[in-house]
């Protein structure tokens, strides 16, 4: 697809549709609801900087390829001024979709917010500008996690050593502690991880993607309530909590909790370079989660001499929890992963992050968002 006929018209575009991304308290003002968002988040207003989005140029030279397009979003690479490339993200406005859907603007406020709110976490994609409903972030310089994982299987061979695996595993989990914040009861929540939606950047897989995050809404007394879960569609049964079946699912659930559960996804990744459930249909794999089953783990692993090993299938286990009142939070998977780099002997910077030193994709890769094994 031509890249600038998924950009919309112009800036200006963007500017008259920030006044169409309602206020917190527009969406809340409803003195009988149940449940409500606490007075923190609907006081915060959303950070907008168009001044710096104004300073770019779209023209096609500085456009330089479509880094991938979702349902509703694509990103592009743009050069700016100084020729160093940044990542903008922009509603999809193609020949299928003219107009974008009032209930996805909320959405659009939401991840700004929570970008905004995560921007001291060393593993959170950062946020260099907002306006409307475009947004510029910092771009990858090795593709997502994905994009390694199906390289190293691809190639059948592991550049990954136990400890990176660990050191990685560990930076997955860092993002979801930060975005849960401290406290039992997480006060937002991101919906919809899985290995793509890791970017790399100086040492760090950042987790990315706020399209469904959201925030725990709470009752008079201070209880977090439920939700129904968001309906992915069929294709993503492979990766839904077991809570979250039969599909679709219209029983109300802890979204924060779903959260811990897709983190074994993503861990599990990683640690063998394969998807849960891979080799199954999706009706076998639904009865074998409503029966508390998990997908097996190939036996090198259980075999393993390795200390880093052993922590990243206990973290899987512990993510995998079948009952979500007994699930453990992030920050007790993260405290495992922890105990084990100490234990090994694996020193972080002096900023206390664990980096980790990755090959660069293959001249002419290109990340298929479509690809069967992406999901």
């Amino acid at each position: 697809e031509d890249a600038a006929s998924l950009l919309p018209p112009s800036w200006h575009q963007l500017q008259l549709n920030e006044a169409a991304v309602p206020s917190w308290q527009e969406e809340d003002d409803d003195d009988d609801a149940v449940c409500k968002l606490p007075q923190e988040f609907k006081s915060r207003p959303s950070p907008f900087t168009c001044n710096i989005l104004h300073e770019m140029s779209l023209d096609p030279t500085n456009i330089v390829q479509i880094l991938g397009c979702g349902s509703h979003f694509c990103i592009f690479e743009l050069q700016d001024s100084l020729g160093n490339s940044v990542a903008f993200k922009t509603p999809r406005v193609d020949g299928s979709r003219h107009e974008w859907p009032d209930e996805y603007l909320p959405r659009v406020r939401t991840e700004t917010l929570i970008m905004d709110q995560l921007s001291s976490s060393p593993f959170i994609l950062g946020l260099f500008a907002n306006c409307g409903q475009a947004k510029i972030v910092p771009k990858g310089s090795h593709g997502c996690l994905y994009d390694q994982f199906l390289l190293r299987r691809t190639n059948r061979q592991d550049v990954f050593s136990p400890e990176t695996r660990l050191r990685i595993g560990y930076q997955l989990v860092q993002a979801v502690v930060d975005l849960h914040g401290p406290g039992p009861i997480p006060r937002m929540f991101h919906n919809d991880l899985c290995h793509s939606q890791f970017i790399f950047i100086n040492g760090v897989y950042k987790l990315n993607d706020f399209d469904l995050a959201n925030m725990t809404y709470f009752d008079e007394e201070g209880i977090p309530c439920k939700e129904v879960p968001v309906d992915m569609g069929s294709d993503w049964i492979k990766d839904r909590a077991p809570e979250e079946l039969p599909y679709p699912s219209t029983v109300p659930v802890m979204r924060y909790k779903l959260d811990v559960w897709s983190l074994g996804n993503v861990l599990f990744n990683t640690l063998t370079r394969r998807n849960p459930f891979s080799n199954f249909k999706t009706n076998v794999v639904q009865k074998a989660l409503l029966q508390g089953k998990t997908t097996a783990f190939p036996d090198e692993f259980y075999d393993s001499e390795h200390i880093e090993d052993h922590a990243m299938v206990t973290a899987i286990r512990m993510a995998w929890t079948h009952d979500p009142d007994e699930r453990p939070t992030a920050q007790q998977i993260a405290d495992v992963l922890h105990d084990a780099l100490v234990e090994i002997g694996s020193k972080p910077d002096k900023d206390g992050v664990y980096r980790v030193s990755i090959p660069p994709l293959p001249k002419g890769y290109e990340f298929d968002l479509h690809s069967d094994d992406n999901y």
